[in-house]
């Protein structure tokens, strides 16, 4: 009887303590930010342009030997190919989503609302596009997140990745969110700063004979965030 008595009081004593701690959650709408991609930073060499195509087209440039080095500008580098052609090489295309997220002044402060945080996670994301006259098909486009002072993409932070996008079509698929890349976003959202930036980063490639890049792209991203935590003591 003795050694049942000693157990019964820490024993009670805990659920009465764990029992102090409240679940709670809140859920904060990020957006919508404005994403906008111009063939202004597809600038090829105006060398390359064929107008006599409907769209203009790219010019297939032969190259090598006796022949004149290909046509450049000053942000695309056009190689010879081995096809003797000369030929764009893959553009890197990198822009931020909007400015700088802040979810504290989101959510009218996340720490007054849950002052216990043990998650933030970003639960989906949104694209829609307004309006796309890009005369040529965007690759699919990955989600990087960053801190409130990154001015371009790290490639250690990818979080999710936007479907390819055709000529001139306003047609996307859903946001497929990178698991490993959102619990690594949530870590940071959590131990350092509820401020992040977010940058969309995509490729392209321009082939000889293919459409001159024109027109321009907007699109609008919104993001869907919880934050989780609780109210009181927890053991």
């Amino acid at each position: 009887m003795r050694i049942s008595q000693i157990w019964a009081v820490p024993i009670s004593l805990s659920l009465l303590l764990t029992s102090c701690a409240t679940p709670v959650s809140v859920d904060v709408n990020a957006g919508p930010f404005n994403v906008a991609i111009s063939s202004s930073s597809l600038s090829l060499p105006t060398e390359l342009r064929d107008n006599s195509t409907s769209p203009a087209s790219i010019y297939s440039v032969p190259c090598g030997a006796a022949l004149p080095a290909c046509p450049s500008s000053g942000s695309v580098t056009v190689t010879c190919n081995g096809s003797s052609v000369c030929d764009p090489d893959p553009i890197a295309v990198s822009i931020p989503a909007g400015d700088v997220i802040d979810l504290d002044a989101l959510s009218g402060g996340l720490s007054n609302s849950v002052p216990s945080i043990d998650a933030i996670e970003v639960r989906s994301a949104t694209v829609v596009v307004n309006t796309n006259t890009l005369t040529i098909p965007l690759s699919s486009m990955e989600l990087y997140w960053g801190t409130e002072s990154d001015t371009e993409a790290n490639l250690d932070r990818h979080f999710g990745t936007i479907p390819g996008l055709a000529a001139a079509s306003t047609s996307l698929g859903d946001v497929a969110l990178d698991a490993n890349g959102v619990s690594e976003l949530s870590d940071y959202l959590v131990g350092t700063s509820h401020r992040i930036r977010v940058f969309v980063r995509t490729s392209v490639d321009l082939s000889p004979g293919g459409p001159f890049p024109d027109g321009a792209l907007d699109m609008t991203a919104t993001f869907k965030v919880t934050a989780r935590g609780h109210v009181g003591n927890s053991l």
